[in-house]
């Protein structure tokens, strides 16, 4: 118990970014047994142990902190012995599982221990989800807290949600069930309600709680939350677009969702850029430079979204594993890893010199080639022309990657930049 007290919220975000790191160590061994003999590793079982790790490991972790430190004032000094100890007993429960997965992963891929570890990270997050609510109530006294508060609750829903899709797959294979339909549904639905309901919720909360502590209010943040929370559930079936007999009514949703998000993102997008002049201030060059990227990825993932509504299209994309595998990575990698990254500058749990620079730097690029490469595999399948040395081009990205974030972790050892140094 003295233990947990003791951990301060910047060790948890430093293990966060140690995290990340790992995710992508996994990735790269996965690229390079594309390119280099490896019978000693199973590619399926790295995978799951990737994919598993990067979004309790990481994401998750990341965001479970920054919410019970930067917003509900729970893993830090200041708070009551019993709050500190509940939020770090939470966070600690959520690393176990995820290692747990981890390891289970790589040995097993799917059985008795990584389901075991997999079932009980779900549970976590119930009683996580659970202590938020009840935090939330508590916390917020004004209007604007209530906004942000609404935001994490919008986040909490969807995390629990997309648990359901965790549940159906199990169920599916449980009975041993071949309707790979059902499966593919399943996985979708875990994925959008993880992506597009508890990272993007929990990211833009803490973002217009990062704003207002800051005295920059957006008229359009309301609009902003219930635009997404409604179309939430109705984009869920853009993945699914592929499945025949959809009713027309169910496809008018989720085309009016579609449009709807995409035009109140960038009516709030330019509301946000009105403000740069009192952004400045309160933001270094890297934390300008992380949210300009992903700003623009984040609008281009709307695009891609809404042209994904041609059903035609939808079918066509969906048929080629590098254009489903780029655009999972635009959406963890580019949008909500660096948002996040970006997250930990402007709350100065990680700080700033020349050295981590450079890392962040080299880490945007690596994952920005990354995804330049998965999008001309796809494009190449869809037009049926041969690329050479993709595969190689990926185990570069990925090693640029993996180096950025040890520069970055090796930089947290330096002296930081002086604020007034900063451009």
């Amino acid at each position: 118990m003295a233990f947990l007290k003791s951990i301060t919220p910047k060790k948890w975000l430093t293990i966060a970014v140690l995290n990340f790191l790992i995710v992508g160590l996994l990735g790269l061994m996965m690229r390079l047994k594309m390119i280099i003999p490896m019978p000693w590793m199973h590619q399926k079982f790295f995978l799951h142990a990737h994919s598993h790790f990067a979004f309790s490991g990481w994401v998750t972790h990341a965001l479970m902190v920054l919410l019970l430190v930067g917003v509900l004032k729970t893993v830090q000094s200041t708070s009551n012995s019993r709050d500190l100890w509940k939020g770090n007993l939470l966070i600690m429960a959520n690393l176990v599982t995820s290692y747990g997965m981890l390891v289970s992963f790589v040995l097993q891929g799917y059985g008795r221990y990584s389901i075991t570890f997999a079932t009980l990270s779900i549970f976590v997050s119930y009683f996580f989800a659970a202590y938020v609510w009840k935090r939330c109530a508590q916390w917020a006294k004004t209007k604007d807290q209530m906004l942000v508060c609404n935001w994490f609750k919008g986040a909490l829903v969807f995390f629990v949600l997309s648990s359901l899709g965790t549940f159906a797959l199990s169920y599916l294979m449980m009975i041993r069930s071949v309707d790979t339909h059902k499966q593919l549904a399943s996985v979708y639905f875990y994925l959008h309600f993880q992506y597009n309901g508890w990272f993007l919720f929990a990211c833009l909360g803490l973002f217009h709680h990062w704003l207002q502590t800051r005295g920059i209010y957006l008229k359009r943040a309301k609009v902003l939350l219930y635009t997404f929370a409604g179309a939430c559930i109705p984009t869920y079936f853009l993945s699914v677009l592929w499945w025949k007999n959809m009713p027309d009514w169910v496809y008018g949703l989720v085309v009016i969702a579609s449009i709807a998000q995409l035009i109140v993102w960038f009516v709030w997008l330019v509301e946000l850029w009105k403000k740069k002049a009192l952004l400045r201030p309160h933001s270094t060059f890297m934390v300008r430079f992380l949210l300009l990227v992903v700003g623009v990825s984040f609008s281009i993932k709307l695009v891609l979204q809404a042209l994904s509504l041609i059903p035609e299209l939808s079918q066509f994309a969906y048929g080629f594993r590098p254009i489903v595998i780029g655009y999972l990575h635009l959406v963890l990698l580019v949008i909500i890893s660096l948002f996040i990254m970006a997250l930990l500058f402007m709350n100065n749990y990680l700080q700033e010199n020349l050295i981590v620079r450079v890392g962040v730097i080299m880490t945007v690029f690596g994952i920005l080639f990354n995804e330049v490469v998965l999008m001309l595999q796809g494009l190449a399948g869809m037009l049926r022309i041969f690329i050479h040395h993709t595969h190689q081009m990926l185990v570069v990205a990925s090693a640029i990657i993996c180096f950025g974030l040890i520069i970055v972790l090796l930089g947290q050892l330096r002296r930081p930049l002086e604020r007034g140094r900063d451009s």
